[in-house]
């Protein structure tokens, strides 16, 4: 049987470990689909599912991209993904993107850690210097 001092002592290295543990059960909270930013003149909007995404399971990143209430097109311009922790860079190669011909660009990625990711999305066109569309977001255990 443990006697009283070891009882306590195994309490007090319970206590301890539990802001630890607690801080372990990362909590993702779901990305805003459809949100917009502007890249230049390029309004970008991102869509993530499953939402929010999960480590070692596929997700889909969307991408729709519109001059005004025109779909921008592969011949407009050229698209570039990085996606990062900014909390931890990892200095990431560019993620290939599919383009559909109607404005939207996809791909899906298998992210290798939880946390706090930002996709970054490079916009060029052939009459215009390139400009950057960022999202932060969410992954979950």
């Amino acid at each position: 049987m443990l006697g009283q001092r070891n009882m306590c002592r195994l309490l007090i290295g319970v206590l301890a470990l539990a802001p630890t543990l607690a801080a372990c059960n990362i909590q993702a909270q779901p990305f805003a689909n459809g949100t917009s930013k502007a890249a230049g003149p390029v309004a970008v909007a991102l869509g993530v599912q499953p939402n929010p995404p999960r480590v070692g399971q596929q997700a889909e990143l969307r991408f729709t991209l519109r001059t005004g209430d025109q779909p921008v097109v592969p011949s407009q311009a050229t698209c570039e993904l990085t996606l990062d922790m900014p909390k931890m860079p990892m200095n990431m190669q560019a993620i290939p993107l599919e383009p559909d011909g109607n404005g939207r660009c996809q791909t899906r990625y298998t992210f290798p850690m939880a946390g706090g990711w930002s996709a970054k999305l490079k916009v060029g066109s052939p009459n215009g210097a390139p400009a950057e569309a960022s999202f932060e977001f969410d992954v979950g255990p």
